[in-house]
């Protein structure tokens, strides 16, 4: 799945970035607001162009997106963020069943151009900053979508925040919104990656339920076991037939 990332204070490390971008390799991007303009740099398809960029900048709060495709071109154009409107940008993580996406572009493209272009054209900021605006998209999108929006006037909002998956890591110099954990998968070494077998070590019928339920050693065991076989298996036969399927029936469920 794609990561999306809220950037209330500090930045994302390096580490997280290169996690970030190995598991979701299809182009990143990232917003901020300075001097009272949203600023949106995305279409980053190599690690190293993305973090000398991403170093430029110093503007909290931001968000980033790491893209890995369900629909369209992987191209500059379907990369987040989207600015639907002059002051507002955005970025999603999940897939929007009731937006029909197509070859060329995806759903959140349709979404952002189409339906958020209408919403917010009279609306604009304030209605994003309106404490109403996070409740009613949520109940719009469905709780297994998440977005993350920056206006003009530097306010973070975030749709489903408290989602499956979604959570907040605290230090003494940053907080940071995390969309799901795909950022730290390469954040912990096995002793024996080699013979390590991830089926062996976790219960996947746990890991589908609330993080909240797993202590920290079950997620260091989880994502070390998954760094372990992420490479061979993204380019297995049975890894590339299963996204195939799975890309077959998106398209299928789009009416396309």
């Amino acid at each position: 799945m794609c990561l999306l990332v809220a950037v209330e204070k500090g930045k994302l490390d390096y580490a997280s970035i290169e996690a970030a971008f190995s598991n979701n390799q299809d182009g990143a991007g990232f917003a901020f607001v300075r001097d009272g303009e949203v600023i949106v740099e995305k279409g980053f398809f190599d690690e190293r162009a993305l973090i000398k960029a991403y170093d430029q900048i110093s503007e909290t709060p931001h968000i980033l997106h790491f893209r890995r495709s369900t629909g369209g071109l992987v191209n500059t154009t379907n990369c987040h963020p989207f600015q639907p409107h002059h002051g507002v940008v955005f970025a999603h993580n999940g897939t929007l069943t009731s937006v029909k996406g197509d070859s060329h572009f995806s759903d959140t493209f349709y979404f952002s151009q189409g339906i958020l272009t209408d919403i917010l054209r009279h609306g604009g900021t304030k209605l994003v900053e309106s404490t109403s605006f996070p409740w009613m998209l949520g109940q719009a999108i469905g709780d297994n979508n998440k977005m993350a929006f920056l206006t003009s006037n530097n306010k973070l909002v975030i749709i489903n925040e408290e989602a499956l998956c979604a959570h907040w890591e605290e230090k003494t110099d940053s907080k940071i919104w995390f969309s799901n954990y795909t950022y730290c998968y390469s954040s912990y070494q096995g002793k024996d990656r080699a013979k390590t077998n991830h089926h062996e070590i976790v219960d996947f019928e746990l890991v589908n339920k609330d993080p909240d339920v797993m202590d920290e050693e079950t997620w260091q065991k989880y994502v070390d076991a998954l760094v372990t076989n992420r490479d061979e298996d993204y380019h297995s036969p049975s890894m590339q037939e299963r996204y195939h399927e799975y890309e077959q029936a998106y398209l299928e469920q789009c009416g396309i």
